[in-house]
Formats: structure tokens, C-alpha cells, sequence
């Protein structure tokens, strides 16, 4: 529940940021589990952030670095993303939020 009362807060605050168009989004996380680890490599602290959506029929979270105000930006930023997240079988991709 605190995660999806974090993504809510997140949602909010997107909403009043008017600048704010894209992301990068480093993961898609179904899994308490897997959003504690990744909170451990939110640097600087309070880049990361939620957004929920649903995947396979149940609450998922995707796990955004940064806020951008254009596609170039969030390309740029994504080279900086934290290494944690680059693996083989997941790959940040800049996205869209609004």
C-alpha cells in the first residue's frame, strides 16, 4: 500500500508540473521486492519516482528516473541512468508521461 500511495503522490505532483514531459523509465516492477531493491539506487536522492499501470491483470509500477522537458533531454539524461538497471534482460527506455 505505500508504494501505490507513493505513485499517487507522484501522479499529483506530475500533474501540477507543467515542464515535466518525459522520463526515463528503468523498470517495470510487479513486486514489492524488486521496488525496495530498486530504491536503493535512487541517486540523487528523490530522482526516482512511480507512476502505476497494469500488466498481466494486476498493479504494476513503472519506475521513472528523472523529469524532462523534452524527448532530447530525457535522452541525453539517459546515458546517466544508475547501472543497476542496464542488464541483459532489462533495458531503461526514455518514455512519455504525460
Amino acid at each position: 500500500a505505500s508504494w501505490t500511495a507513493r505513485a499517487a503522490r507522484d501522479k499529483k505532483r506530475l500533474g501540477a508540473e507543467k515542464a515535466t514531459r518525459y522520463a526515463v523509465q528503468l523498470e517495470l516492477a510487479c513486486e514489492t521486492p524488486s521496488l525496495a531493491e530498486a530504491w536503493k539506487h535512487d541517486r540523487p536522492a528523490g530522482t526516482m519516482w512511480l507512476l502505476t499501470t497494469e500488466h498481466g491483470g494486476r498493479e504494476s509500477f513503472k519506475v521513472l528516473w528523472g523529469r524532462y522537458p523534452t524527448l532530447e533531454a530525457a535522452k541525453k539524461a539517459k546515458a546517466r541512468t544508475p547501472s543497476f538497471f542496464q542488464t541483459a534482460t532489462n533495458h531503461p527506455a526514455v518514455v512519455r508521461v504525460k
